[in-house]
């Protein structure tokens, strides 16, 4: 064999071997990596306050994806609030190692401080993160076949951006959040005055300015005061016998409460109207006089019902469909 032969029989064999043993390498250095990294961002929590656990980390998938097994994933703040879940499985792709896919069906234990543990299970539980280095640039969640006692969820959808990591002012949107809820059927109760399914929602928010890296409290109070709001560009809601389309910004007054300024198209208002007054949240006069009012705004929706387009605020707790007060909310403790 001439020597133009061997040549041409060695060189693709040995560009071959270069490649796979640098793939190799940088397969296991990504492994590698993803391990540490994990481990780095469980002390930084913990040292933070948080109490953040993983089990033993499992590392596999070569030479394809890499999978990274959690078996006892947990996590608690300072104040008691915690959340343990079932194993779960991060998957990273080589060729996109800065957005993982988790995965954790199965039960998942929630505990708020002081009260007792609740189990919620879910069929499908699955997020895929896009990474900014060790920050969550943008996160998207899918839940479905959800139970929690007697609540069920058929399916949750959501996905968050963050647009700006440094501070901002408060003509700045720094978050952008969409979620979507279907077939979602809660506890009887008499307090659910519209019954205790509902049929579907979605939102589309925006917030305005940055929240600091604060205790809630602390943090919401320096949002509002630098004038921060949450934009809802849209809403849509169906919980029979209401439907509700609407567009508009929340924030908060003095007292920390939540002020709404929005215009709605609704459906079925003066079905709700009743439900409030059976359940006694609505004075029967003032039910009265609030039907006589929007009965004068209402206009044929096109399958020959009635709706209505109004502005539906919330200020000093008490809730106007127009210029009609309705009702008081409950205050909101932070």
């Amino acid at each position: 064999m001439n020597r133009a032969r061997l040549l041409l029989l060695v060189l693709p064999a040995s560009i071959i071997i270069i490649l796979a043993g640098g793939y190799s390498a940088w397969w296991y250095q990504l492994a590698a990596a993803w391990r540490d990294g994990l481990a780095a961002w469980a002390g930084e929590m913990n040292a933070a306050g948080w109490r953040v656990g993983t089990g033993r980390v499992a590392v596999s998938g070569y030479p394809g994806t890499l999978h990274l097994v959690l078996p006892e994933p947990s996590l608690a703040d300072a104040s008691g609030d915690s959340w343990q879940g079932p194993p779960m499985t991060v998957v990273v792709s080589p060729f996109a190692p800065t957005r993982p896919h988790l995965s954790a069906p199965g039960r998942h234990r929630i505990a708020l401080a002081g009260g007792a543990p609740a189990d919620l299970v879910a069929a499908a539980a699955a997020a895929d993160l896009r990474l900014d280095g060790r920050r969550i640039a943008a996160l998207s969640l899918d839940l479905s076949g959800v139970a929690a006692g007697p609540t069920h969820l058929g399916h949750l959808a959501g996905s968050l951006r963050r647009l700006v990591f440094d501070p901002a002012p408060r003509s700045t949107p720094t978050v952008a959040l969409v979620v979507s809820v279907d077939d979602l059927d809660l506890p009887d109760d008499r307090r659910l005055v519209l019954g205790h399914h509902l049929s579907s929602a979605q939102m589309q928010l925006r917030l305005m300015g940055s929240l600091p890296s604060l205790p809630l409290r602390p943090a919401l109070t320096a949002w509002r005061d630098d004038g921060g709001t949450l934009e809802i560009d849209a809403l849509s809601l169906r919980w029979p016998p209401v439907g509700l389309v609407a567009t508009g910004t929340l924030a908060l007054d003095a007292d920390m409460q939540p002020m709404l300024a929005s215009t709605c198209t609704i459906r079925g208002l003066f079905d709700a109207i009743d439900a409030l007054t059976k359940a006694g949240s609505v004075p029967p006069k003032d039910a009265g006089l609030a039907k006589m009012v929007l009965a004068l705004l209402s206009k044929p929706a096109a399958d020959g019902g009635k709706e209505w387009t109004l502005p539906v605020t919330v200020q000093s707790r008490t809730v106007y469909l127009g210029p009609a007060a309705l009702m008081k909310v409950p205050a909101v403790t932070w």
